[in-house]
């Protein structure tokens, strides 16, 4: 099974401000988990697109987040 790899980067915008960042073709985004602080991201929605097309909803996905 292939892996594929979704870089986010981290993002400062929240509330109603993510609307400008919906605006520049980003996604908005959360990743929480037991024992670890949560953080928000953002995602290209071109680059997300095109990983579910390949490795459709059920394929497994690896995350990369950088700082923004």
């Amino acid at each position: 099974m292939e892996q594929y790899t979704l870089v986010a980067t981290r993002r400062e915008e929240t509330g109603k401000a993510v609307k400008k960042l919906r605006s520049t073709g980003k996604i908005p985004g959360v990743v929480y988990g037991s024992g670890v602080d949560s953080r928000v991201i953002s995602v290209d929605d071109l680059v997300l697109s095109r990983i579910l097309q390949n490795a459709g909803h059920t394929g497994l996905l690896a995350r990369s987040i950088g700082e923004a």
